[in-house]
């Protein structure tokens, strides 16, 4: 290793040192294919996260090893200052970026659903399907309409912190640069205590709001 410590200046390097559960398997000099072993996810996506976490410096290439990169911590001990993160400028911006984006997503979407019908949103339900079938018009001339769900839940902190981990490593699992896999989309990913401020009610039950132009029930469309 480079250092015995190191700290970090950027909030990009500081989020992912705080974000990234599996740093320690890099304690010592390791490819991310063995990475990806122990982790159960595929080595490509691995590469993809350790070649990040070096642009960022939390990484550092120790070698190779049979044609294979080796990547090491860059210190034992990283830190960066508190007020990188807890200040909430960073986040409050980041969010403020991606609910404007997703306000321009959803007008667009919706722009698209009024070419089925102009005056009237229309829904189809069908027999016990939970959730009926949005416009079609978005559907058909949009690779990913644009799907906003908000949802209450009741759940201890073992199942919430479960929950988190599982959502999260569905959204790695999708991660990739390959661009024969599509066009980019964003998922937004919130979780935090309480309920919603709005809805008074939220704590004490299940409560779910819906506002999507994907279809939710059947086969995808595309």
């Amino acid at each position: 290793m480079a250092h015995d410590e190191l700290t970090v200046t950027s909030v990009q390097a500081a989020r992912a040192l705080r974000d990234t559960p599996y740093l320690n398997l890099f304690l010592d000099p390791v490819s991310p294919s063995d990475v990806g072993r122990t982790l159960g996810v595929p080595a490509n996506l691995v590469h993809h996260h350790a070649r990040r976490l070096q642009s960022l410096g939390l990484l550092v290439e120790a070698g190779r090893q049979g044609g294979r990169v080796l990547y090491q911590l860059a210190a034992p001990t990283i830190r960066y200052d508190r007020r990188l993160l807890d200040s909430g400028e960073a986040e409050g911006q980041t969010l403020h970026q991606v609910s404007q984006a997703f306000l321009r997503a959803f007008d667009r979407s919706d722009h698209l659903a009024r070419g089925q019908d102009p005056e009237y949103a229309v829904f189809t339900f069908h027999g016990h399907a939970p959730h009926p079938t949005p416009p079609q018009g978005s559907q058909a001339q949009e690779a990913h309409p644009a799907h906003l769900q908000v949802r209450t839940l009741r759940l201890s902190a073992q199942q919430y912190q479960e929950l988190v981990r599982t959502l999260s490593q569905l959204l790695a699992e999708q991660a990739g640069d390959d661009p024969d896999r599509g066009t980019p989309c964003t998922f937004t990913f919130l979780a935090f205590d309480g309920g919603v401020p709005e809805a008074p009610d939220a704590v004490e039950s299940d409560v779910q709001l819906i506002s999507s132009f994907v279809p939710l029930h059947g086969e995808a469309r595309g």
